[in-house]
């Protein structure tokens, strides 16, 4: 009987571990991660406050723009930061990173998404204006302004 009940909790905690979502984690070019450490080190002397990324894909390169928040906003994309599974490393740290991606093609309401063929007009869409530290970079890792 011992046995079987070892068995079961071995099952659950192997099911669980398996279930769970993974963190995928973004390593930038060292260039531009020892720009954004700098930049997000004076942002986060404001208490209170948080930072989160987007990156944005163009066929120049990459962008990447620094924005603040706190847990008392109720907005889309907050919703989106605490459930995202993506992460920059940053020094020694993580922050929530984005995809320019999520904005067009995310649903910010599970509910609000049609029926299949017959999706657009009724998807629920959300424009974003990201502001904040923009830093543009080329696919070689090299910043360009």
């Amino acid at each position: 009987m011992v046995r079987v009940y070892m068995f079961f909790i071995l099952l659950v905690l192997f099911i669980t571990k398996n279930v769970c979502a993974q963190e995928i984690l973004y390593v930038l070019p060292d260039e531009v991660e020892k720009a954004l450490d700098k930049h997000i080190s004076a942002m986060l002397k404001n208490k209170g406050q948080k930072v989160y990324l987007t990156l944005n894909n163009a066929d120049d390169g990459y962008s990447i723009t620094v924005s603040n928040y706190s847990d008392k906003e109720n907005k889309v994309p907050i919703e989106w930061i605490n459930y995202t599974t993506r992460y920059a490393l940053i020094n020694a740290s993580k922050y929530p990173i984005l995809l320019d991606t999520d904005y067009m093609f995310g649903a910010p309401d599970p509910k609000a998404i049609g029926m299949f063929g017959k999706r657009e007009g009724w998807v629920r869409r959300v424009l974003v204006i990201n502001e904040g530290f923009v830093i543009k970079f080329n696919k070689k890792g090299e910043i360009i302004n």
